[in-house]
């Protein structure tokens, strides 16, 4: 959990397999703006993958935020003895559930 301190925003981040089968996983940040009363969750944009029961995944995962920018970072699988770390940068307009476009975009 990251709260940020320029507009109070709660973000979290989490392994999430509410809409996959079997043992496959996705990643949701989730945000609220309203004190934690109410969250939006949000996919991060990474392909769902299986989890092994034989390998230690962990609970590698951490987030950040600050000034509307959100970074999540997390482990996922690439194959069946393959963990790789990734992130995903999400921009809000401080204080709402708004996206902005990625500096890619702009």
């Amino acid at each position: 959990m990251a709260v940020d301190p320029r507009d109070g925003s709660v973000n979290l981040v989490f392994y999430d397999r509410r809409d996959h089968k079997d043992t496959l996983t996705g990643v949701t940040l989730a945000r609220s703006v309203d004190g934690g009363r109410s969250f939006v969750n949000y996919c991060v944009n990474q392909e769902a993958f299986p989890c092994y029961r034989d390998v230690f995944f962990g609970d590698y995962i951490g987030i950040a935020a600050q000034g509307g920018r959100v970074v999540a970072v997390y482990m996922h699988f690439t194959g069946r003895q393959q963990l790789a770390l990734s992130a995903a940068v999400f921009r809000f307009r401080p204080g709402t559930q708004t996206t902005l476009p990625s500096a890619e975009n702009e």
